[in-house]
């Protein structure tokens, strides 16, 4: 069998096999928080890697799947996607069953990592137009992400502070609005990213009126 590996699902950029105590997959990218240990064989990870769900199932998956936290698996496309944290170290796992999993210390980021896909070749103004509603969809995602992790912290320091009481809340400490700030982020990304669509939807506009 070809050892070749496919690119990667979640950025598309190449990959490569470590031979560690277990084969080890990594994407290349140093920005892309994906690696994975699939098999106890270095045939068996390659197999595996170079697994992918069928595009257009994917797609339809993906659709149903943006109100939630975790995408369908691009490997095996599961949906029984697990957020696990360390016990020794710090950092934060989203796991698929089937061994794939993206990691950071951040929970957010390796959420993030994990809903990552490439981006899909627009050749239509149609599909530019799909590609647009996704992103806002995304975006949408996000805000209530964050909306969850501020009321969290919120309720938190309420517990938390001795001058809470039925008549008013009063809370001397400030939530830490690190994890805010890079929902905040990848919100501004989403945004940049329309409008990079926006311009070639105006590009395809403008060829489609000659």
């Amino acid at each position: 069998m070809s050892s070749e590996l496919k690119p990667c699902p979640f950025c598309g950029c190449q990959a490569h096999l470590a031979e560690e105590e277990y084969p080890v997959i990594k994407c290349l990218n140093p920005k892309c928080k994906m690696a994975v240990i699939l098999a106890n064989t270095k045939e068996k990870a390659v197999s595996m890697w170079n697994n992918r769900v069928d595009i257009e199932k994917a797609e339809l998956r993906k659709k149903d799947y943006l109100n939630k936290k975790l995408l369908p698996c691009p490997f095996c496309g599961g949906t029984d996607i697990r957020v696990r944290h360390g016990l020794v170290t710090c950092w934060k796992y989203v796991q698929c069953k089937c061994g794939a999993e993206t990691a950071s210390s951040e929970e957010v980021v390796a959420i993030e990592a994990w809903n990552t896909r490439p981006e899909p070749e627009l050749a239509t103004i149609e599909a530019i137009d799909s590609a647009i509603d996704v992103k806002y969809a995304e975006i949408e995602r996000l805000v209530e992400l964050e909306w969850e992790m501020l009321n969290m912290e919120v309720e938190s320091l309420k517990a938390e502070s001795s001058l809470y009481s039925d008549e008013a809340i009063k809370v001397t400490a400030q939530p830490d609005l690190s994890t805010i700030e890079q929902i905040d982020s990848a919100i501004d990304a989403k945004y940049a990213e329309i409008e990079k669509l926006m311009e070639m939807w105006r590009n395809r506009k403008e060829k489609a009126g000659e």
